[in-house]
């Protein structure tokens, strides 16, 4: 029903790829520690990555008020 997920942890980096195959894994009763907490830091680095450059966006006042 979920399919396998990959052997290769450097998989699990990829934001939504990651995430969604740890889910899988963890749902089917088959995961790896080591996998699904990859996949779990690695969303919160690209969160917090995101939330920076979107700061960073609205205090640049080119960005905001440009037409």
């Amino acid at each position: 029903m979920f399919g396998t997920a990959p052997d290769n942890p450097l998989l699990y980096l990829i934001p939504l790829y990651g995430s969604v195959q740890s889910l899988g894994g963890i749902f089917a009763l088959n995961y790896s520690t080591t996998n699904v907490l990859i996949a779990s830091i690695s969303s919160i680095v690209y969160a917090g990555l995101g939330g920076v450059a979107l700061s960073m966006m609205f205090n640049n006042e080119k960005i905001m008020f440009s037409k």
